[in-house]
């Protein structure tokens, strides 16, 4: 009977093999064990299922929940609402500081405040730049030193930026006397070279001179002229429109190796320019 009573009141939990028919496992608990087991078990789904719909886009579809388009109205109106408080501020900057200069009242410098709201002011506790902050800036400055402002006849500040023409090294007469800059740069050339448009442009001339190569002038944007000569061929014919970095001939062909080289000139505005200013070899 004791066995009977025991097997009522008891759950149990078998795993039976089929192949050798017997008992693998065998688990035997009372039935108020089983009862909290339950409830703990069910308790701790209905926990995991609150943290993942709380904590995941699903809580988007639980009932009453805040829907998106109104906590976009939401968050919208609130910022207009702060947006107007500051140009409320800004207003009322602005008419103290109207009230002071009429009344001719002494204000201490320290005491102005700014109602110009294009005007931001940052409090930086960093007093200086840091190593890599000016070794960026002097990397930069190093990349962008071949850009050219210029001020054109209306007085309108112009921006052009030349791209390199040719890979070589620029002659540096010894005598100072010697460098003139109508005759621009002569650049020496290793080897046979392309030679490159610095800007877009059109071709204005193009001709074959003896003994010295063929000379190319291109009428860029901005009232700049580009003239290259010295070439042993040219890729291009008078009136040619050209983007900028298009190859324009070679130069460099010559057997002789004192005798590599490539001459560049610019002019803007019938004034000459260095090209050594304004673009890198």
């Amino acid at each position: 009977m004791a066995d009977n009573k025991e097997a009522k009141w008891r759950y149990r939990l078998q795993l039976l093999s089929e192949r050798h028919d017997r008992v693998v496992f065998s688990f035997s608990m009372p039935v108020w064990l089983t009862v909290i087991v339950g409830v703990l078990l069910a308790m701790a789904i209905a926990l995991l299922a609150l943290v993942v719909m709380t904590s995941t886009p699903l809580r988007q579809y639980l009932p009453g929940y805040l829907d998106m388009r109104n906590r976009a109205f939401v968050v919208e109106s609130a910022l207009r609402v702060d947006s107007i408080a500051r140009q409320s501020e800004l207003r009322n900057l602005y008419i103290e500081n109207l009230k002071t200069i009429l009344l001719d009242r002494q204000v201490s410098t320290d005491s102005i405040q700014t109602f110009d709201s294009t005007i931001v002011r940052f409090n930086d506790s960093i007093k200086a730049a840091s190593e890599l902050e000016v070794a960026f800036n002097e990397k930069y400055e190093q990349q962008e030193r071949f850009g050219l402002n210029a001020l054109d006849a209306d007085r309108q500040l112009s921006s052009v930026s030349f791209l390199s023409m040719v890979k070589g090294e620029v002659f540096v007469p010894e005598d100072a006397d010697e460098v003139d800059p109508l005759l621009g740069v002569r650049v020496k050339l290793r080897k046979e070279s392309p030679i490159m448009a610095p800007l877009e442009g059109t071709v204005i001339q193009e001709q074959f001179i003896l003994g010295q190569g063929y000379a190319i002038v291109l009428q860029c944007a901005n009232d700049y002229v580009v003239i290259v000569s010295h070439l042993s061929s040219s890729m291009i014919y008078e009136g040619s429109q050209l983007k900028a970095g298009a190859v324009i001939g070679h130069a460099g062909a010559e057997k002789d190796a004192d005798d590599r080289w490539v001459s560049i000139r610019i002019w803007h505005k019938g004034k000459p320019i260095d090209p050594v200013t304004v673009m890198q070899f």
